[in-house]
């Protein structure tokens, strides 16, 4: 059984971009928004909050 990609573009994505890679952009972003969340098991809950 081959590998299960969800989107559009996302096998080409991957096989671009490194996890390691990605995982950086995405701790750069969330480090950049001064996002906060909570820890669950291995999951992370934010907080969405609107501005006016």
């Amino acid at each position: 059984m081959g590998a299960r990609w969800k989107g559009k573009g996302a096998e080409v994505k991957t096989l671009a971009d490194p996890i390691s890679e990605i995982v950086s952009q995405l701790q750069s972003s969330l480090i950049s928004s001064n996002s906060r969340g909570l820890l669950s098991g291995m999951s992370v809950c934010f907080l969405k909050q609107i501005q006016n």
